[in-house]
């Protein structure tokens, strides 16, 4: 998990935690990194997606085990769009348990099943697509949006464009998330949230909450921040917000956009996969599966606010369209 921490961290610190790591300082983290009080770690369940065991047996001979699978918050395999299994379908054994280093293409240990299921909620919502982009890109280092100034900057633009009170912002926080309450998005972020100390977050900008905890509402606020202001975040311009942003702009939600681009998709016949491609930033990846052809289309196809969002979102990346 070393990358997904590290990407909340300032590019100074990193190093010297890094460092620090290799020379056998385990809690190296409490020094360098104190300010978020719990971190990200591993689900207690290991989690597999089927058709990645599946791919890797025809690919490799054997199943692996997927680092962003392992993430508490992740329930969906962002390749495949499926829902993760982490028990066995036979005997409810969990994955990770009395063989806890066993492959994911291996039987289970308990009664010698291959068969698996998922206890996970199969819902999903605008933050939780929001939350598991953010995550990938952060486990590949391109979530430059994570960096401590650059977040609590984003923070402070949504609290200020906001212009309402911390509760009524949590509100629209959680009904982005599709849930009653903070109790509930606790369950589906498994880590821990303290009402008071969150509230405390949607009015000052600043507060010890945990690391899954800031990186949903980072991607809450990345989500509803213009173009312009993006950019100008991630160049490090940000000595008045109110300077930054455009009040008048209402920029694509990221639930509209990936219907919007799935749509098109569907529409040419082409591979459902391309969608998550191209929303991802991996344009030529993108190429290669559909065609270059096929991909100019699909862009040419997009509104002017899609074609925008998905232009933002492939400059994150080095790339262009």
């Amino acid at each position: 998990m070393f990358p997904l921490i590290a990407a909340l961290a300032s590019t100074q610190v990193v190093p010297l935690w890094r460092n620090a790591i290799a020379n056998g300082n385990d809690a190296a983290r409490l020094r360098y990194l104190p300010v978020l009080h719990q971190w990200v770690k591993p689900s207690r369940r290991l989690r597999l997606c089927r058709s990645c065991v599946l791919s890797d047996l025809e690919t490799h001979g054997t199943g692996h085990w997927r680092v962003v699978h392992q993430v508490p918050a992740i329930r969906f395999c962002h390749q495949h769009d499926e829902v993760l299994h982490d028990e066995c379908a036979d005997c409810g054994s969990a994955f990770g348990g009395k063989d806890k280093w066993a492959l994911p293409s291996d039987p289970c240990g308990h009664c010698g099943s291959l068969n698996s299921r998922s206890s996970l909620s199969p819902l999903k919502s605008d933050g939780y697509n929001a939350l598991a982009d953010l995550t990938v890109r952060a486990l590949n280092g391109q979530a430059p949006e994570l960096e401590p100034e650059i977040r609590a900057a984003l923070l402070r633009h949504i609290i200020q464009l906001a212009q309402t009170d911390a509760e009524t912002l949590l509100d629209q926080f959680l009904d982005w998330w599709a849930v009653n309450d903070l109790a509930e998005l606790k369950n589906l972020l498994q880590t821990t949230i303290c009402p008071k100390t969150t509230t405390r977050l949607f009015r000052e900008g600043n507060a010890p909450v945990s690391a899954q905890l800031w990186m949903a509402i980072t991607a809450f606020a990345w989500e509803h921040t213009a173009d312009a202001g993006r950019c100008a975040l991630l160049m490090h311009q940000y000595p008045n917000t109110r300077d930054l942003f455009d009040p008048s702009t209402t920029p694509l939600r990221g639930s509209e956009f990936r219907t919007e681009l799935a749509e098109i998709v569907r529409r040419h016949n082409l591979p459902p996969e391309l969608t998550g491609l191209l929303i991802s930033g991996q344009v030529r990846l993108g190429h290669l599966l559909a065609g270059g052809a096929n991909v100019l289309m699909v862009i040419d196809s997009l509104s002017s606010h899609a074609l925008s969002q998905l232009t933002a979102h492939v400059r994150l990346r080095g790339g262009s369209l």
